[in-house]
């Protein structure tokens, strides 16, 4: 299994030292409080459009952080297959340097989507960034349960909604952070991707998210399992 190192001067790590994941009896008894002490919230994100996005912004540009922690050792066990698979040309520079599309700022020496799917789906290469959220929030628990649960291709609209039932409108001004400086993930840009995965791959990751889909009505698009050869 890859190498999972110690997170460090990471925001998500920061909040973790601030605020550290409480034990499952603590959780259920502050989201078994009255509705008028508390309201738990849930932001939710299409399976696929998030590993996507996980991928975008941690491996696919030179993240130094996430390129020692996880990307070195993803391209030492995976590029020669990925070469065997796509092609020397694929990997060169007038190529993208192994990306569907231009990519500011790639080198080469990153992993590429095919390679990033292939350690999660051999690997078990999990993070907080593109693990399934209903195994990182606990969502099938007996017990916990969330007021509201926001969809992220929803935000702006179910974002005042939320503030609003909390009354907290005039005091929160939404902002984003953590935003891919490319162009945000669209069909073009998802079809590009995905494309670069065979059906089997594209099962495997449905499986993994599958509850994922389940539980906040998402669907996969049939044709990434369709391929006209």
């Amino acid at each position: 299994m890859l190498n999972q190192a110690k997170k460090a001067y990471q925001p998500i790590s920061l909040a973790r030292a601030i605020a550290p994941v409480l034990p499952t009896q603590k959780i259920k008894e502050l989201l078994s409080k009255p509705t008028s002490e508390s309201v738990s919230f849930l932001i939710v994100r299409h399976p696929f459009d998030r590993l996507l996005s996980a991928y975008r912004d941690k491996m696919e540009r030179k993240n130094r952080y996430y390129y020692n922690l996880y990307g070195k050792e993803i391209v030492r066990k995976y590029r020669e297959r990925g070469i065997a698979r796509f092609g020397h040309k694929f990997y060169q520079r007038n190529m993208n340097n192994g990306a569907p599309m231009v990519v500011p700022g790639r080198k080469g020496s990153e992993p590429t989507f095919w390679e990033f799917v292939t350690a999660i789906i051999e690997d078990e290469l999990m993070d907080d960034h593109w693990m399934p959220i209903s195994d990182l929030c606990s969502f099938c628990r007996k017990g916990l349960n969330y007021n509201v649960i926001i969809k992220y291709e929803n935000m702006a609209a179910e974002e005042r909604y939320l503030l609003n039932r909390l009354n907290v409108e005039d005091l929160i001004i939404p902002q984003w952070e953590n935003r891919y400086p490319g162009q945000p993930i669209d069909q073009h840009i998802r079809d590009a991707y995905f494309n670069l995965l065979n059906e089997e791959e594209i099962n495997d990751l449905f499986q993994l998210y599958e509850m994922d889909f389940h539980l906040f009505g998402y669907e996969m698009d049939m044709k990434y399992l369709i391929r006209i050869r």
